[in-house]
């Protein structure tokens, strides 16, 4: 809530191991406080695959979501496209290894 509140992001995605119920308070935190987000909040499933669009083939495959994920935020770490707090840099920790990436 706090996030979205803080960079009004186009578009929530969540796993859906996150778990139902958080993403139906969310949702209902979104009604009461933040309408326009109430359908930009959504869930996938990051054990199922997902079609994407080769634009080498010119065709659609299908991949596992959760190495699709991996390898978007990837790119994105290589291209300087994340932002990475200060604040959560602690060297064993998430930051922490994407920094040393």
């Amino acid at each position: 809530m706090h996030l979205i509140e803080s960079y009004e992001p186009r578009i929530v995605v969540l796993d859906e191991g996150f778990g139902v119920t958080q993403i139906q308070a969310l949702k209902k935190w979104a009604n009461d406080n933040r309408p326009e987000y109430v359908d930009k909040i959504i869930s996938v499933n990051f054990g199922d695959e997902i079609q994407t669009f080769d634009p080498i083939s010119g065709t659609y495959t299908k991949i596992p979501a959760k190495m699709f994920m991996v390898q978007l935020v990837t790119r994105m770490l290589e291209n300087g496209k994340l932002i990475l707090p200060v604040s959560q840099d602690t060297r064993y920790k998430l930051v922490g290894q994407m920094r040393q990436y």
